[in-house]
């Protein structure tokens, strides 16, 4: 399913604060599928250049398609495809495509937040497979990739991992991304979601989730865009000077 740049819903979200971010054009899974870097580069950098048609929009982040069911962001994707200017010059800054998980090693975190019922490990259960390594453990913070690029670690569990485990629409996840979003503001980290339009959470599921932040948090949480968070890291961890320049270099 396609819609155009001009799309009246885009302004309406613009308006209400959102960003609309990069996915690729055709969503291949994983993206340097068939060993077809070309095809990768033009989903890739079409996407980039399509969300810069929307009026009023700057891309700012891309996130790897199936990166929480597949090991699909690599380092040929950071070095080749994110650190680059597609043809028209235009470039993101940021990547969400690692989940941070939080394990019972990090001695920060209460035991009752990593540790199920059960004793065992809360979060690892959602990791699609064994030899599934898209993650960075008990690390909610940005992070440099390269020189170009700011890491902006997603959160275990996705919606997807979630109803590959138990379910669509499962209580017990809205309850470990509570958990998730308490050890979160613990370590005064940040918490990227990842979820889809398939009906794998409930809208319903979402304000509950949200609720549980305003009356646990209040404004110890803020809820940004990564348009919004790429300016406060310029501002107040690189002295104004952003990663990129406005060429796309360093």
């Amino acid at each position: 399913n396609t819609i155009g740049p001009t799309e009246p819903l885009l302004q309406q979200w613009l308006k209400e604060g959102l960003s609309v971010e990069v996915h690729t054009l055709t969503h291949p899974c994983p993206i340097l599928a068939k060993a077809n870097f070309t095809a990768a580069a033009n989903t890739y950098h079409g996407g980039v250049d399509l969300m810069n048609h929307i009026p009023g929009n700057l891309p700012t982040a891309f996130r790897t398609p199936c990166c929480d069911s597949q090991n699909t962001p690599t380092p040929r994707v950071f070095s080749e495809l994110l650190m680059r200017n597609n043809p028209a010059g235009q470039f993101l800054e940021m990547d969400s495509s690692v989940f941070n998980i939080f394990t019972r090693a990090d001695s920060a975190l209460p035991t009752d937040l990593v540790t199920d019922p059960d004793g065992k490990p809360k979060f690892e259960k959602y990791l699609p497979f064994d030899s599934y390594v898209v993650t960075i453990e008990n690390y909610p913070y940005p992070y440099a990739i390269g020189s170009r690029i700011w890491e902006m670690p997603c959160m275990v569990p996705s919606d997807w991992e979630a109803q590959h485990l138990h379910g669509s629409n499962n209580p017990v996840t809205v309850e470990d991304w509570k958990d998730a979003i308490d050890a979160t503001v613990l370590k005064q980290g940040i918490f990227n979601f990842v979820f889809h339009p398939h009906g794998w959470v409930k809208n319903t599921q979402m304000i509950e989730w949200i609720d549980h932040i305003s009356a646990k948090h209040g404004n110890r949480v803020k809820f940004l865009s990564f348009r919004e968070a790429r300016e406060r890291l310029t501002s107040n961890l690189l002295g104004g000077q952003p990663l990129r320049a406005s060429n796309g270099q360093d």
